[in-house]
């Protein structure tokens, strides 16, 4: 299996505060050192119930309580309470491969809605409705995507169709906070399979949302028109994404780098779509486009767009923008491709230290 550093504890006879306080305090005696962090419930965010999170022998553990809805009489809006049912609380989860619990008393694990033959046939499904859930934590679209990406696994096709339902897309826009969305777009970036993250962003209809470009920009989907690229915008830059994960696997290189390298890789050539620098040239009676000064023009549109995502600090932004500089540097030559260049390991590493 994969070792995890995403642990949750699912406390059922008093709140996750309370119980984290009674780790945090039972550590002390031992000599550890720990903390607890509150994030406090914020319904109109999708955030139901307040969690607590204890940073103890270098990782962090959330502890929070067993959830069900609650209707009232005079509302057809449920509420998400405690409560004392393992099984009740799965239904309630985002995915049915994260609604496995393990007994810490009996030692097994306790399926309720069929996770583990989800994660046996490798597919993202959800427990209740996919609709219903996505409306109460319209986030969870991401979440979806980042497991996916991250183990290789299907999207349910009633998910897809969810995400893209005009209510959904509407709630994601209006009740997902620009940190939130940061913290999963990080994950995926620096998880095994960015290009796929990316490209179910796209087909989730997301993408408008998570890489909010400058006004008047053109479509990531736009022709190049150019000699020197037979892909469009998009598809090129999922090429070099793509292509970035052999150098990234080749070498030592932490997560803080590789999300920094990944986002240089995925903005390095946004700035074609400012209509301001797009030129014609007609050469042998063809017209084709030409993007002087397009690198200066991504340098600009990824400040834009990293800093509508707050959570990318701004040394993360000044690197980014160094490595859209840098790559013209590094690679200067124009090639008849879209494959990766045939660099040297010299001009490689020079580029990833950027």
């Amino acid at each position: 299996g994969r070792e995890s550093d995403d642990i949750d504890i699912a406390v059922d006879k008093m709140s996750g505060v309370k119980f984290a306080e009674y780790v945090k305090k039972y550590a002390d005696m031992q000599g550890e050192k720990s903390s607890v962090g509150v994030i406090k419930a914020a319904p109109e965010q999708s955030k139901h119930l307040e969690t607590a999170i204890v940073h103890l022998l270098e990782r962090s553990i959330d502890f929070v309580n067993l959830r069900t809805e609650k209707y009232d009489e005079k509302s057809r809006i449920p509420k998400i309470v405690p409560t004392e049912s393992p099984e009740e609380d799965a239904h309630r989860r985002d995915l049915t491969i994260n609604a496995l619990f393990y007994n810490i008393n009996t030692g097994e694990v306790e399926d309720y809605i069929g996770g583990l033959d989800d994660i046996r046939e490798g597919v993202i499904k959800t427990p209740i409705p996919p609709k219903e859930t996505l409306m109460e934590d319209p986030l969870r679209a991401l979440r979806y995507i980042r497991f996916a990406s991250r183990f290789g696994f299907k999207i349910d096709d009633d998910i897809v169709e969810a995400v893209r339902d005009e209510d959904v897309q509407d709630a994601f826009r209006n009740k997902v906070s620009r940190e939130r969305m940061e913290k999963e777009k990080r994950k995926m970036l620096t998880g095994p399979n960015p290009k796929l993250a990316m490209e179910l962003i796209r087909d989730f209809q997301l993408r408008s949302e998570v890489l909010k470009l400058p006004e008047k920009y053109e479509e990531w989907e736009m022709d190049q028109n150019s000699p020197y690229h037979q892909l469009n915008v998009w598809d090129h830059t999922m090429e070099t994404l793509n292509n970035l994960q052999e150098i990234i696997k080749s070498r030592n290189v932490s997560d803080a780098d590789k999300f920094v390298l990944n986002l240089a890789a995925l903005l390095h050539d946004v700035g074609k779509l400012d209509p301001e620098i797009k030129g014609v040239k007609e050469v042998e009676g063809k017209v084709t486009h030409t993007y002087h000064g397009h690198e200066d023009a991504s340098i600009r549109a990824a400040e834009y767009i990293l800093r509508n995502l707050p959570g990318v600090r701004v040394e993360e932004i000044e690197r980014v923008k160094n490595l859209i500089d840098g790559a013209r540097r590094v690679n200067p030559q124009r090639q008849k491709t879209d494959e990766i260049s045939k660099m040297s390991r010299k001009a490689l590493g020079k580029f990833v230290r950027l």
